[in-house]
């Protein structure tokens, strides 16, 4: 996962700035527990999945695009305080994180009008 692995590189970086990362973060702990809620989704068993999944993907594009603007700001701050490596690794992760949020509008816009109307 791409989160992870930039968390297991800015860990390092963020030392030197006082800030303690777990450098090998866990997984998301709910993330069987969606799996699951998915599996009921498509088989019925919950109310209104659609809009579960619209949810999901909407909640996906909002943290992508918040995490853009803060590599934005790690940017930002490298170059201030002249931090070449930390600039890099923000300029490095920030595309995976553009990606990620690319995705997740281009799922909500394809999948949007028929969850919604139908």
């Amino acid at each position: 996962m791409w989160s992870q692995d930039h968390v297991r590189r800015l860990a390092p970086v963020g030392q030197r700035y006082g800030v303690d990362l777990d450098p090998e973060p866990a997984g998301d702990p709910t993330l069987l527990e969606r799996v699951r809620d998915g599996v009921s989704d498509h088989l019925g068993r919950r109310s209104a999945p659609a809009l579960d999944l619209l949810r999901d993907l909407r909640s996906i594009y909002v943290h992508a695009s918040g995490v853009s603007v803060d590599w934005e700001l790690v940017a930002q701050a490298a170059q201030g305080v002249k931090d070449h490596e930390l600039l890099q690794l923000a300029q490095s992760c920030h595309p995976d994180t553009l990606r990620q949020a690319r995705w997740a509008n281009s799922m909500l816009k394809e999948h949007a009008t028929q969850l919604l109307v139908s």
